[in-house]
């Protein structure tokens, strides 16, 4: 079989790789903009998004290695790209590995093997399928360091922060912010659960700065109205623009 040369761009993420959300329940739909899909769309591309509102890293992950499952004839395409907006880790609550708990104690230890868990699995994804995934981080920054590439053969990021680049101008942060920490059930039960084993005085002062880190970008969304409304919890179509425009300038889409 022969393709032509239009690009499929497959999308997944929890509801910022939607786009952008009505401010109440609407009678139709609550998406009142494609966002980032909508504009690869505008410019000819081939859009496919499988991104679902309260979705967790590990169900976004999912969803695309069912995806290409169930569509083995695009293993030959020849100008794909898979495009993932991170989530919170505190929402992969339900899908922990049984070792898991051995650091319930060590709540930023924990955090940070299940972020690692999702980069593995996608890079076994990329390599199976023969395609980049790259990443945004949305409602969570994603990590950025020099062996990023080496350590996930297959992922690329290609913003780091877009909460940082609609704010400040730039896509990656010295900071990152992994949960926002909202009334998410997920988060609450995940606090509740480190709450009541970690005994360790600075590793429970490490969590609640990254607490109060998450509670300060939740401000920011409800501050920055021209960047975060009508909903104002997520990225509106001109913040997706300022996405697309950065990615375009960069070559990363």
């Amino acid at each position: 079989m022969t393709f032509d040369n239009q690009k499929l761009s497959l999308i997944s993420g929890d509801s910022w790789s939607v786009g952008e959300w009505h401010a109440c329940k609407h009678p139709t739909s609550d998406i009142t903009h494609g966002g980032l899909s909508q504009y690869l769309h505008e410019e000819g591309q081939m859009v496919v998004n499988v991104g679902q509102g309260g979705s967790s890293n590990r169900e976004s992950y999912l969803r695309i290695r069912n995806f290409f499952f169930n569509n083995h004839h695009l293993r030959s395409y020849p100008n794909k790209q898979v495009i993932v907006f991170k989530s919170e880790w505190t929402r992969d609550f339900a899908y922990m590995d049984p070792e898991d708990k051995d650091f319930y104690n060590q709540p930023m230890i924990l955090r940070d093997r299940i972020n690692s868990r999702f980069y593995y699995d996608l890079s076994a994804l990329a390599q199976e399928w023969d395609v980049t995934i790259k990443l945004i981080g949305g409602c969570s920054d994603t990590l950025l360091f020099d062996d990023f590439q080496k350590t996930y053969p297959g992922l690329e990021i290609i913003c780091q922060s877009m909460v940082n680049l609609l704010i400040n101008g730039c896509a990656t942060i010295e900071n990152p912010v992994f949960s926002v920490f909202s009334t998410d059930p997920r988060a609450m039960d995940f606090l509740k659960l480190l709450k009541q084993h970690t005994t360790d005085v600075q590793a429970m002062e490490i969590l609640l700065d990254e607490i109060d880190r998450g509670h300060q970008r939740s401000d920011i969304f409800d501050e920055r109205k021209d960047l975060f409304y009508p909903d104002g919890t997520h990225p509106n179509r001109e913040a997706h623009k300022i996405l697309y425009d950065f990615l375009k300038r960069n070559n990363s889409i």
